[in-house]
């Protein structure tokens, strides 16, 4: 492992994996870390800025898709700091693969759906 630098100093607490480590891919948890270690949340309005984390996780599931509350911008800004020279994945040049084994709420192996799950609410209220 190498640690995170910016600006040619080392980030505190950031750690970088190794691009040609063999598994399923680079941890969600620690992809979520790296980026928000490299961006500065004071530039986003407060609102924004207290839901960073969960912005950047859900770009994390679909980084073709622009950032809920932000544009396309933050997202090529976000794939520079996964995949750039100076920070990143040591080793990669494209957008790596993330491993979402570590998210916290997996989904059921087998959701249990049953037939009468499609009249749910169908009855609506009985005003009387």
């Amino acid at each position: 492992m190498i640690s995170l630098r910016q600006n040619g100093s080392p980030k505190a607490g950031v750690q970088l994996l190794d691009g040609n480590r063999s598994g399923a891919g680079v941890p969600h948890r620690e992809a979520l870390e790296i980026i928000l270690g490299n961006i500065q949340p004071e530039r986003y309005p407060a609102p924004i800025r207290e839901e960073l984390p969960a912005i950047v996780s859900h770009w994390l599931q679909s980084p073709g898709e622009s950032p809920i509350l932000l544009g396309k911008r933050d997202a090529a800004e976000w794939v520079k700091i996964l995949t750039g020279p100076k920070g990143g994945i040591k080793g990669r040049q494209s957008m790596p693969k993330i491993s979402f084994a570590d998210v916290p709420f997996p989904p059921p192996a087998k959701a249990r759906f049953t037939f009468i799950d499609l009249f749910a609410g169908i009855g609506g209220f009985r005003v009387a």
